[in-house]
């Protein structure tokens, strides 16, 4: 299977009609599940744990995250500080650029935060799509002329 991944109804900017977009986003809603269970695993260290929480606080408001994303924070959450401690330890030592070893697990430590990063919806193109499409639905749940033609408000008599 080639070709790109398919993205969220919510981010996704491909023309596939209002009907099937929001069929789209309630199957995903079904599927993503509650939310309650967003903590990270005992077995993290303090500052994946740090990250992990950091990440589930900031993203909170999105309402983009489910109970089964807790794997993928994880392994974000492993991947930041390794790349941390690798980083620091370069900075350190500068010798170390030129262990193979070391270099091959910040390639591998950096593939993993690129996955992060884009299953979770969080570089900067993916938020700003996010806020722009908040700030769509924002204003059309406030014009009073939508609310009308949609059933939702009631004329009042003046």
């Amino acid at each position: 299977m080639g070709g790109r991944p398919a993205k969220a109804a919510a981010v996704s900017s491909g023309k596939i009609g209002k009907e099937r977009k929001s069929a789209r986003a309630a199957a995903e809603s079904a599927l993503r599940g509650a939310s309650d269970k967003l903590n990270p695993p005992d077995w993290l260290n303090d500052r994946q744990r740090e990250v992990f929480r950091y990440v589930v606080n900031e993203m909170q408001a999105g309402g983009l995250l489910g109970n089964v994303d807790v794997f993928v924070l994880t392994q974000f959450a492993v991947a930041v500080e390794r790349l941390e401690y690798i980083e620091q330890s370069v900075n350190t030592n500068t010798s170390l650029l030129y262990d193979k070893e070391l270099m091959a697990a910040k390639t591998k430590y950096t593939d993993d935060l690129k996955t992060g990063l884009r299953e979770l919806s969080l570089s900067p193109q993916a938020r700003a799509k996010l806020g722009s499409m908040a700030a769509a639905q924002k204003q059309k749940e406030a014009d009073p002329v939508l609310t009308l033609l949609q059933g939702k408000g009631k004329v009042s008599s003046a």
